[in-house]
């Protein structure tokens, strides 16, 4: 924490936002839910079938190496709808606020990345659809997440865990994981019907690169959508 405070205003935010998940049971509680779906994969890759094909490996691979910035980019900025009022008090931007956001679910789709690499035993394809959908996060889904975000205006209870709560959950939520699930494979389709499933690969990872060479301009959108939604989440926020 001493260390992130070093960071300025973004540091500040971001330690917050770790004592937040750390104090909390349900934010901690979707934490834990990522760590066992790292185990995920074992479902797909001990199946001959899908490891024939790519289409099926690409969903695992995206959902996979997103599953912490899924699991808890969903709710953003809902986490602090308790003190949201509060938030927009302090002499912060909406930008500082977004960026914060952002460098929480870049580590964290690298570690889980790093912590997939042993179902590299079950071939090069899985490793380098892994890699590909790594990028993907980072670059194109993390901005999706940001932009999604602003539509989170129901409140809710850190207090209480995950496990069977749908408080929060709407149907942007599902809405959300659409095009963050379906984008990757759209963009590997045109390859596959050419009989070039390598290039569809390396398109996914060239889509994310992208997002990462852009990320502030992306990142300054996302903002600017938000801070136009400020006020719709802090009312929705003050309704218990």
């Amino acid at each position: 924490m001493a260390l992130l405070n070093r960071f300025g205003d973004t540091g500040k935010l971001i330690a917050l936002e770790l004592k937040l998940i750390w104090r909390h049971k349900r934010p901690k509680s979707m934490v834990t839910i990522s760590a066992f779906l790292l185990f995920y994969g074992l479902i797909f890759y001990t199946n001959k079938v899908y490891l024939e094909g790519w289409g099926m490996l690409i969903f695992v691979g995206i959902f996979v190496t997103g599953s912490p910035m899924f699991n808890y980019g969903q709710f953003v900025p809902a986490w602090q709808s308790a003190h949201y009022d509060a938030l927009l008090t302090r002499p912060i931007t909406t930008y500082q606020y977004v960026k914060a956001k952002y460098l929480m679910f870049i580590p964290s789709i690298l570690l889980v990345t790093v912590l997939t690499l042993p179902y590299a035993l079950f071939g090069t394809k899985v490793l380098l659809i892994n890699l590909a959908s790594c990028l993907f996060n980072m670059g194109v889904n993390s901005i999706m997440v940001l932009y999604f975000a602003a539509l989170n205006k129901d409140r809710l209870d850190l207090s209480n865990g995950s496990a069977f709560n749908w408080q929060g959950v709407g149907a942007s939520r599902f809405v959300m994981m659409l095009p963050m699930i379906l984008g990757p494979v759209a963009l590997f389709l045109p390859f596959s019907f050419m009989d070039m499933p390598q290039w569809g690969i390396f398109a996914i990872a060239l889509a994310g690169a992208l997002g990462l060479i852009f990320h502030r301009q992306l990142l300054q959108m996302m903002a600017k959508r938000l801070e136009d939604r400020k006020y719709t989440l802090a009312a929705g926020y003050r309704q218990h």
